[in-house]
């Protein structure tokens, strides 16, 4: 019973305290709390957005560093069986070249996307 009355005592305090509270709010303090949701909400959209476009353009950045990858694969593959194989040294050269100049393009698209420029 002392426990219940002393709730009741304490429930009338906050919600006089409440009371209280709710008379001091003004005009002009509710517009700085919808000003400062409004600057979070703005600040919000503007980072996603940002993240979205870093996070594309490190996709796009995966991409050509994979496939200049895989190009200097195919390219050390290239060069190990001309190696290995040197009666046809003329055609093999001939394919050599194409083979780093495809090597070149595809360095210039990665550094494109690391310079973002597109």
């Amino acid at each position: 019973m002392k426990h219940l009355l002393l709730a009741q005592a304490l429930e009338q305090k906050v919600v006089a305290q409440g009371f209280d509270l709710a008379r001091d709010v003004t005009p002009a303090s509710m517009a700085g709390y919808a000003f400062a949701v409004i600057v979070l909400v703005v600040g919000l959209y503007v980072f996603f957005k940002l993240y979205a476009k870093e996070k594309d353009y490190n996709k796009e950045v995966t991409k050509a560093m994979g496939d200049f990858n895989q190009k200097s694969l195919e390219v050390l593959v290239s060069v190990k069986g001309r190696l290995d194989d040197q009666q046809r040294m003329g055609d093999n050269i001939t394919e050599i070249r194409h083979h780093m100049d495809s090597l070149g393009s595809k360095f210039d698209t990665l550094s494109q996307k690391l310079d973002r420029v597109s």
